[in-house]
């Protein structure tokens, strides 16, 4: 058989070399593979089988003719390698050569399918690879390879959630999980101290920032600069907001002003500095209350006349005829009240509760004339 087909070959080369004029080309019958037949399939070197291939004769007359190819009609020998394969048809005296694709065996295709995943987050954040292949009809779709991890702003690669081997049959999809920067975000008050620190996730927004609950009551609070939204690098937040404020006048004994304060909403005004006498007269306080200012306010010192324990003394000396009565408190030997009498030149002092004293003075010079208790007498002593 197989020398046959080889003879058959050789009569096709020896036809193809005749003469356009000879009767056995033919010059209007001809003979053609039609490809649709078996453009989309698959030849095997196990079960080879090339019925599924369709030719077509036209005769002379222009009547076609379809047929499938067999054993009878190919005069190649089989395919026994992987490959390229060139089958030789005859028939009806004509002859045909075209390639086909042999493979193996029977494969099946197998998809993979990459995703980026944030894994702290558990969402998905995009594809990264479609990748086909193909295996062995019977055998199961496994990972082929894993990528190198890309790198992604803002994260850090964790893991895979296949390994190489595992099975791809009924998921065909293999995670690729990262894990997101932590970033640090600080927020300030109207006087930009900070408030509070959070750490948030990278890409994330801070959905509940410190609001108008929680600046003083002269602040009106409208937003936060820059807007706490999709974070992705460290940031200082400060506050866009009115600063209520009260115009707060001082004026002195003489109603010239003598200080100007702008005051927040419910704080407190600071007292300026005054003379502390002025003509006789000491500054004692204010006319106005300095504390929760709360409107505009036109504040005026108040003072007193000044008091001199001198001029007292002087005015009680003028007639020389006085007693003055002292109450002692807490003193180390408890509680108790003395008097001294003044008289002309001399005062009789009771001095706690012992016998009485005189002060006299003589030249200028002070004495004392007490009366103590000796032993067995009693007697008077000056010093």
């Amino acid at each position: 058989m197989k020398l046959f087909r080889l003879c058959l070959l050789l009569m096709v080369f020896l036809l193809v070399g005749c003469d356009e004029s000879g009767e056995s080309r033919g010059q209007e019958s001809r003979l053609e593979v039609i490809h649709p037949s078996f453009a989309n399939e698959e030849f095997y070197l196990e079960g080879f089988d090339l019925s599924m291939i369709q030719i077509r004769f036209v005769d002379q007359a222009g009547v076609e003719e379809i047929v499938h190819l067999d054993d009878e009609i190919v005069v190649s020998e089989p395919p026994v390698t992987e490959g390229t394969y060139t089958v030789h048809v005859r028939y009806r005296d004509h002859y045909l050569t075209f390639d086909i694709w042999i493979r193996h065996v029977h494969m099946i295709s197998c998809e993979m399918r990459v995703e980026l995943h944030d894994f702290t987050r558990d969402r998905w954040m995009g594809d990264w690879i479609s990748d086909w292949f193909e295996v062995p009809e019977g055998e199961v779709c496994t990972v082929p390879y894993l990528p190198d991890p890309q790198e992604l702003n803002g994260y850090t690669f964790s893991h895979f959630s296949h390994g190489v081997g595992d099975e791809l049959e009924f998921e065909p999809t293999v995670k690729a999980y990262y894990e997101p920067f932590t970033i640090e975000v600080r927020f300030y008050d109207d006087l930009g101290e900070l408030m509070e620190t959070r750490e948030v996730l990278y890409g994330d927004s801070v959905t509940d920032p410190p609001g108008p609950g929680d600046f003083p009551e002269y602040y009106t609070f409208y937003n936060w600069m820059p807007s706490p939204d999709n974070i992705t690098e460290p940031r200082d937040f400060h506050p866009n907001g009115y600063t209520q404020t009260h115009h707060v006048y001082f004026y002195d004994k003489h109603g010239d002003m003598i200080d100007y304060q702008s005051v927040k909403l419910g704080r407190d005004a600071e007292p300026p500095e005054v003379p502390g006498e002025i003509d006789g007269y000491i500054h004692t306080g204010w006319s106005e209350s300095l504390e929760n200012i709360r409107q505009y306010m036109e504040i005026h010192a108040v003072y007193e006349r000044a008091f001199k324990l001198e001029d007292v003394i002087d005015e009680l000396f003028s007639d020389n005829n006085f007693t003055i009565e002292v109450h002692w408190q807490d003193t180390p030997i408890g509680d108790y009240i003395n008097t001294l009498m003044f008289d002309d030149n001399k005062v009789h002092v009771d001095m706690y509760g012992r016998n009485p004293s005189y002060l006299v003075t003589e030249a200028d010079v002070l004495y004392v004339i007490g009366q103590y208790d000796f032993d067995d007498y009693t007697d008077w002593h000056k010093d």
